[in-house]
């Protein structure tokens, strides 16, 4: 049965994606195994959605007793978590988008801590003007995550103002004092905004031991220092009286503004001394500042400021930065990660710097290994990013090209261009290789935004190319190759046929009439779909700058203060009768169905379904790139990257699939060299079938066997003799497949 879905209850869904977890997902998974390679390297989470401005903190999400990570994104504010599979010594992530429906909802900033001692980590996030916790309530036994609210509102402090922070913010929130609690340092309110207060937890001093949270404001002065509002500049010696800095040269007594803009504050022994100094980020600078503490675990003084830390390959963000400290590698030593804590995408390249700690979590030495910690292994064009499916080389294997919203760089203006991934797999087994981020030469048009959509406009057998852009409006790219050969795309007409919808056109080339003609449906930043009839002829298409229905289906994706960002994607291929439905991405990271357009373009549609995508601003496509006959669902978000969606079986759109007879597949390790362990949970007794499948579709038996209910383990499966590269593990009974990646180095 259809689950039928009133557009006023789908738009307030829109912000309750993740934690409702309400609709069904249409019969359809993300799949993680279809391999995408760039420069040579086989990506090892390219389907996991790309970065711009991640927050860090380690959690065991799958009770293995190893400290996984999860990723909390200001820009948009998904989450992204990734499972350890490393070593002692060792760094390496796979990514498992299971556990992010599992997480409660986070705005503004994200941190884990365990605050009552239990070793579970608890979620502290923004809660109006201070802090919302859940409990982590997760016993080992369990299969998913748990969660209980600790606060309704704020942490109420035994005496004085609540425990304040700012949604701009990252607290430090620490043991400070060195007796088991947890502790808070946040810039203050008020006369005090530009000083830094201490927040102390009294539990463990009252006898009531971790378990709760009881805070005193110890002083709004921590430290001894002001941070000037117009700058990055760190005054030390301040008595912060009357919530007064002191001199900065008349600025600040002859009415400068006492606005504090943003700031991110670490707390970490530094030096050793048994107390903690601070890294300190401002949404003004690119630099992280050390502020050591000449004082002790009980009275801070910070007598030294460092502008620029580490002092070997400083910290060097465009915009904001904020600092993560969590071991990424597995030698039992935390280590120094920093991002944008912007919550509008910012540097959308080398933003997860990752130095490795090579001495103590209270000695540290850092050595800057890379700046682009975990989306080096995943797709990731910088901001937004819009994909679409067409045939680019003529070889019969549909190529995937994305747009992108921007890329934006420290050292260079935004730019938007089209990427190009080639389908270098086979119609079963599909694998996309990077050709170039450049495709069509796009740069060069200075366009921003850039959504692609393809089709035969002028009827000579090839697809040409419509983009959409941020200033919403269309261009038209001829294809001059002819029909059969590699594309070769230029310029025929800017802003075609005068069509300008206002901002954040998203086009999509689709027969809507069923006239035999290409028409144009237009998302837009409003939320609407536009829809222009082509009354032209097959040869030679002909557009009105007006839409000839502007509100198409009176779908609307928006909710009341905030733009929708409607991205359309019209499909006759799910439906078993060959009818419409229209798919629609949108600001909040879901996709909507609607049905009914068939015969009924001037009347209203009706919202069928959903699914809950993992990212914010989402685009969509569709296409059968597995060659099963079964539509795969691809969305691009925000974060400048991609999820496929798989679907399992024929069933209808609506329907809840029956379950799959595995979960919690696992392959590991991976990368692998020798020996290879395959894991998963069976949910009844069958007959299996293992399968190796490389990329060119050919496959050998592994082996089959009787499976019992339970956990499952395939241990020293040899792999040493396999060429590098990727290759594929296919579980099958009966008509149930799923197939697993993984990379033989």
């Amino acid at each position: 049965m259809k689950q039928l879905l009133p557009c006023l209850l789908a738009a307030h869904l829109l912000f309750l994606a993740p934690w409702a977890n309400a609709q069904v997902n249409i019969g359809y998974k993300i799949n993680d195994s279809i391999p995408v390679i760039d420069n040579n390297d086989t990506l090892l989470n390219p389907w996991a959605g790309g970065l711009n401005s991640p927050q860090y903190s380690e959690i065991d999400l799958n009770q293995d007793g190893m400290m996984d990570i999860l990723i909390f994104d200001r820009t948009g504010e998904p989450y992204k978590t990734f499972v350890n599979q490393g070593s002692n010594g060792t760094s390496s992530y796979r990514y498992e988008p299971k556990y992010q429906g599992q997480l409660p909802p986070g705005t503004g900033f994200v941190q884990l801590r365990d605050y009552n001692c239990d070793g579970k980590q608890d979620l502290f996030t923004f809660n109006i003007g201070g802090f919302k916790v859940y409990q982590n309530t997760t016993e080992t036994t369990d299969t998913s995550l748990s969660w209980q609210q600790v606060t309704n509102i704020h942490i109420v402090t035994e005496s004085g103002p609540q425990v304040y922070n700012l949604p701009e913010d990252v607290a430090a929130i620490d043991d400070l004092d060195g007796d088991g609690d947890l502790d808070v340092l946040a810039f203050g309110p008020g006369f005090y905004q530009n000083f830094i207060s201490y927040y102390q937890n009294i539990s463990a001093d009252s006898g009531w031991g971790c378990d709760s949270l009881r805070f005193v404001l110890n002083t709004s002065c921590w430290g001894g220092i002001g941070e000037l509002p117009t700058n990055c500049e760190i005054l030390m010696g301040q008595s912060c009286k009357n919530g007064e800095l002191g001199d900065f040269g008349g600025g600040w007594n002859a009415g400068g503004s006492r606005a504090h803009a943003g700031s991110t504050l670490l707390t970490i022994d530094i030096d050793g001394d048994n107390d903690k100094d601070m890294l300190l980020g401002d949404i003004g600078c690119k630099k992280v500042q050390l502020l050591t503490n000449g004082g002790d675990q009980f009275t801070a003084s910070i007598t030294q400021v460092d502008t620029a830390y580490p002092f070997t390959d400083p910290i060097d963000i465009n915009i904001f930065p904020a600092t993560y400290y969590l071991d990424v590698d597995n030698d039992g030593v935390k280590d120094l990660i920093s991002g944008p804590n912007t919550g509008e995408p910012s540097s959308s390249i080398n933003n997860s710097w990752y130095y490795k700690n090579n001495g103590a979590d209270n000695l540290p030495s850092f050595q800057l290994m890379k700046k682009q910690f975990l989306s080096d292994g995943m797709i990731d064009l910088g901001a937004g990013c819009h994909p679409t499916f067409v045939d680019v080389d003529a070889d019969g294997l549909l190529d995937l090209i994305a747009g992108n919203l921007s890329s934006r760089n420290p050292m260079t203006a935004d730019t938007s261009r089209l990427a190009y991934y080639r389908n270098v797999g086979t119609a079963q087994f599909p694998a996309f290789e990077l050709i170039t981020k450049d495709f069509a030469n796009m740069e060069q048009y200075a366009l921003l935004g850039l959504y692609p959509t393809f089709g035969d406009l002028d009827g000579d057998g090839d697809m040409d190319l419509i983009v959409g852009d941020r200033e919403g409006q269309v261009h038209y790219f001829e294809n001059t190759a002819g029909a059969g050969n590699p594309m070769s795309l230029n310029l025929n007409q800017a802003v075609y046929m005068g069509i300008d919808v206002g901002e954040h056109a998203a086009p999509q080339l689709v027969d809507l009439n069923r006239d035999s003609l290409l028409d144009l449906v237009v998302g837009e930043r409003d939320g609407v779909l536009n829809y222009f009839e082509n009354t032209g002829s097959a040869g030679s298409a002909m557009f009105s700058n007006l839409p000839t229905i502007d509100s198409l289906g009176g779908v609307s994706v928006s909710v009341p203060g905030f733009a929708g960002f409607s991205s359309p994607f019209v499909t006759d291929k799910i439906k078993a009768n060959g009818d419409y439905l229209i798919a629609v991405g949108n600001r909040s990271g879901i996709v909507q169905f609607f049905d009914d357009v068939e015969g009924n373009l001037n009347g209203s549609f009706t919202a069928i379904d959903t699914i809950f995508t993992v990212g914010a601003q989402t685009s969509v496509t569709m296409a059968d790139i597995e060659g099963d006959s079964l539509i795969n669902i691809v969305t691009g978000e925000i974060g400048g990257g991609l999820q496929i969606w798989s679907k399992r079986d024929s069933i209808p759109i609506g329907i809840v699939e029956n379950p799959s007879l595995w979960s919690s597949i696992n392959v590991y390790p991976n990368p692998v060299t020798d020996e290879l362990t395959l894991s998963y949970f069976a949910r009844t007794a069958h007959q299996l079938t293992v399968d190796l499948v490389d990329i060119t579709g050919r496959q050998s038996r592994v082996l089959t066997r009787s499976v019992s209910p339970g956990q499952q383990e395939l241990s020293n499966l040899n792999v040493g003799q396999l060429a590098s590269g990727v290759y594929f593990l296919r579980l099958s009974s009966n008509d149930q497949v799923e197939v697993v990646r993984f990379v033989k180095r």
